[in-house]
């Protein structure tokens, strides 16, 4: 038996990729949790897909992994910028859309044109939030 199964009770609405698990044998669990929040872990996934680390202490050592794979892109970023809400105590959450795609296109020409274009404004990103409220809407009336 593995030392953990995803459970029945899952719902089905949740994000794709995410698996809850429940415990089969609660010492292989416990294991897995330990490994999963461990600083060997933590390095390994900042070093192989730039995942900022669950521990606060490894924030230096994600930096330098981006800065190393990406130098050109990253050398006037504040890329530590990115665990400010782990730092200080707020957090960022993602949110789950009826309809992700419009959802999705959205925000993604909001951010684009606000980081990458240099242009919009806050103002922009706010009317984007709008636009996607309302697409949520129109689509749950059907």
């Amino acid at each position: 038996m593995p030392d953990a199964v995803l459970s029945p009770h899952f719902p089905a609405a949740h994000p794709p990729g995410a698996a809850p698990i429940t415990p089969a044998a609660p010492i292989g669990a416990w294991e897995l949790l330990k490994f999963l929040i461990s600083k060997d872990y933590g390095r390994a996934m900042a070093k192989a897909q730039f995942l900022p680390p669950a521990r606060a202490t490894l924030l230096d050592d994600w930096v330098g992994f981006v800065r190393a794979g990406l130098p050109e892109r990253t050398k006037d970023m504040a890329i530590a910028a990115c665990a400010d809400g782990h730092i200080k105590g707020y957090s960022v959450t993602g949110e789950v859309a009826a309809s992700m795609a419009e959802a999705t296109g959205i925000a993604n020409a909001a951010w684009d044109s606000l980081l990458t274009l240099g242009q919009g404004s806050v103002e922009s990103i706010k009317t984007a939030a709008q636009q996607i409220d309302e697409a949520q809407r129109t689509t749950s009336r059907g």
